[in-house]
């Protein structure tokens, strides 16, 4: 029963982060802003998903930590090329 509700609640996040990013990328303003901001609530919404889901929350800890490490590079890249 606590998993469904784990997983409910994950949901509810997940979908609120939608939400968010949709209402940033189709009412704010043009800019570098909004757009780093829907980037990084995506970013939120993949480490939930790959922790939540795919169960990587229970995977061994340097696999956890890689993942970690390969969202956060991702999340600079993305950000450096949205600059330039």
């Amino acid at each position: 029963m606590l998993i469904r509700r784990r997983a409910f609640a994950v949901l509810a996040i997940l979908l609120l982060l939608t939400a968010v990013s949709v209402l940033l990328d189709g009412r704010a303003p043009p800019g570098y802003v909004p757009r780093a901001a829907v980037i990084s609530l995506a970013l939120i919404k993949m480490r939930l998903v790959a922790f939540e889901y795919m169960e990587l929350g229970r995977a061994p800890v340097a696999l956890a930590r890689a993942f970690d490490a390969w969202a956060i590079i991702l999340w600079a890249v993305l950000l450096w090329l949205l600059a330039a």
